[in-house]
């Protein structure tokens, strides 16, 4: 009750009722306590909604709409045909479309396509290019031989063959040595011996060769070969003699594969190998001679 002027201070924590006399005069003041609105957007947990501290009731929540963020993928869609499609809902998506069934007009298009998504990152290409870019109707036909040839070296590979000698020796026709299975070789002795046209070794696996020698002898045209496990090779007699084309970067990891080649005792120098007196000047510049000279390895010249 009420009994004098005053003023009243507080916070309530419900409605309530206060009653008193005030100047005098009797008055019934109703005061309401404090609320707010809240707005949520939904997420995949529970959430319980209350209001902020120091306030004690809320007159209204809006939850707003499900974000596209948290529409869970489930299930696979397979997509044969060229066009648009709405993968949002789908888990993974599995693509088979025939390259023959894409015109040129298509590539383009899906160039300029990715040019529009990936703006200001790293230029994509689709291949097959579009060769009149260039000024040819199609594809050159040697280009397509060049890897049907190979195509067909993969789809008839025997990959139980344990020795692989002169496999490939004096094949002109070999121009990009596919990637194949030859984890149960043990000998490679000449088995690209005079590819003349050889340009492209892939990362095959020949943990368990024993015998590479001559190996890629008059591999003239032989830029790129990767870091190939060595660790078992014991002879590598003149394995590269004649490769003269082969990029810094090559010869480089040619380096890594004699720094690898933990089981060999024999002749440790460049030129045993094959390279000639130029390449092994370029190999005493490049990052893997250090570490190839405390290995024991010397240029021979």
């Amino acid at each position: 009750m009420i009994v004098s002027k005053q003023n009243l201070t507080g916070r309530l924590t419900n409605k309530q009722l206060i009653q008193g006399v005030i100047n005098k005069a009797t008055e019934i003041i109703e005061i309401y306590p404090e609320i707010q609105t809240k707005t949520i957007t939904p997420t995949k947990q529970t959430q319980t909604i209350i209001p902020d501290e120091n306030i004690y009731a809320l007159s209204q929540v809006t939850v707003n709409p499900i974000p596209n963020n948290y529409i869970e993928p489930q299930g696979q869609k397979e997509i044969t045909e060229n066009g648009n499609y709405d993968v949002t809902s789908y888990e993974t998506a599995n693509v088979e479309i025939e390259i023959g069934k894409l015109t040129n007009e298509e590539y383009t298009e899906a160039n300029d396509d990715l040019d529009d998504i990936l703006e200001g990152s790293t230029p994509v290409t689709i291949y097959p290019p579009d060769w009149s870019e260039i000024g040819y109707e199609d594809t050159p036909q040697d280009i397509l031989d060049d890897f049907n040839y190979s195509k067909d070296i993969k789809d008839n590979w025997d990959s139980s063959v344990t020795n692989l000698s002169n496999k490939f020796s004096s094949d002109t026709q070999l121009v990009y040595m596919p990637l194949v299975d030859t984890s149960n070789a043990t000998n490679i002795n000449s088995m690209f011996n005079s590819c003349s046209n050889l340009k492209i070794v892939p990362l095959l696996n020949i943990s368990n060769v024993t015998d590479m020698r001559y190996a890629f002898q008059s591999c003239r045209k032989l830029e790129i070969i990767p870091v190939l496990n060595t660790s078992s090779v014991t002879k590598f007699t003149n394995a590269f003699s004649n490769c003269t084309n082969l990029t810094e970067t090559s010869l480089n990891n040619l380096l890594q594969m004699l720094i690898n080649a933990t089981s060999y005792t024999d002749i440790k120098t460049l030129k045993f190998i094959g390279l000639k007196s130029a390449q092994a000047t370029t190999c005493t510049e490049l990052s893997n001679w250090a570490i190839a000279q405390t290995a024991g390895w010397t240029t021979g010249y």
